[in-house]
């Protein structure tokens, strides 16, 4: 089965051309331009609604050469801080934003142990639980959270050894 617009569409079923370059046309992100990555972090919603995967795993790959990983944490809290429990647009963004820091948490972990920023790490584990408790991402931030702390207090001990 393929799948066209968003349903299953049976094998040698035809697709209307025009809806054809309509599936296609997916939006064009200039990572040199100035607010690239507030374009794409509020593209997410629609990306994730597409099922537009390719464009998120092209930005994980591309955005550590214009912003750190906290960055784009600050930047995504700072625009998705607050989701309002009656409005069903608010709350698919909800969904989709979680989906995506899971995906991120999941496909590169290694973004959130580089030069951990552990203001940030924390932050987002309150936003986390805030917004979406007892759920994958929730437990996924807190792992991470725990791990990052035992490092740090590694590092610590370590450093405060060397000045003895």
């Amino acid at each position: 089965m393929t799948w066209c617009c968003g349903g299953p569409l049976a094998l040698g079923a035809v697709v209307d051309p025009e809806n054809k370059r309509k599936l296609h046309k997916l939006p064009r992100f200039n990572p040199h331009s100035p607010d690239y990555l507030e374009k794409f972090l509020s593209y997410i919603p629609t990306a994730i609604k597409k099922q537009d995967f390719i464009d998120m795993y092209i930005f994980l790959a591309v955005y550590p050469k214009f912003a750190t990983t906290w960055e784009v944490l600050d930047l995504i809290m700072e625009m998705y801080g607050s989701f309002r429990p009656d409005c069903v647009e608010d709350q698919e963004s909800k969904r989709a934003i979680f989906s995506f820091l899971s995906m991120w948490l999941q496909k590169h972990p290694q973004d959130f142990c580089d030069y951990p920023d552990m203001a940030t790490v924390k932050r987002l584990g309150d936003y986390i639980s805030r917004n979406v408790p007892s759920s994958d991402v929730t437990i996924q931030t807190e792992e991470l959270l725990s791990v990052l702390e035992e490092q740090e207090s590694i590092k610590d001990e370590a450093v405060s050894g060397m000045c003895l």
